[in-house]
């Protein structure tokens, strides 16, 4: 059964889209508890979606300062880039209605304290 959640994917995959060249990079947030699923064991769902669509997806090493949210980037042509981010929308909402990613885990929710 579909989760009330369903909104969620599509929220945090909002986006800056950036041409260089022939290609398109995507830079989309993801919240950090899905980055395991995202990423596979060993990396086998970032290849496979490689090899299926011809986008090329890395996470950054973190989160972004003050957040729960990781750095997702697809990078290739139009069609590639679109076909891994759905990929990655289609993970994130299997998560959500898998209960697996809570409410919490999809709102944006700046941690307190000092910075640098």
């Amino acid at each position: 059964r579909p989760s009330t959640l369903s909104w969620a994917s599509c929220r945090r995959l909002q986006a800056q889209q950036v041409r260089t060249g022939g290609a398109i990079v995507l830079v989309a947030t993801v919240p950090s508890r899905a980055v395991g699923a995202l990423v596979g064991p060993g990396g086998s769902h970032i290849r496979e979606v490689a090899e299926q669509t011809g986008a090329e997806v890395s996470f950054a090493r973190g989160c972004i300062v003050g957040t729960n949210d990781t750095p997702l980037s697809i990078c290739g042509s139009g069609r590639a880039v679109a076909s891994a981010a759905l990929w990655a929308a289609a993970v994130v909402q299997g998560l959500v209605d898998a209960g697996r990613l809570l409410p919490s885990d999809l709102r944006f929710v700046p941690t307190t304290g000092g910075g640098a």
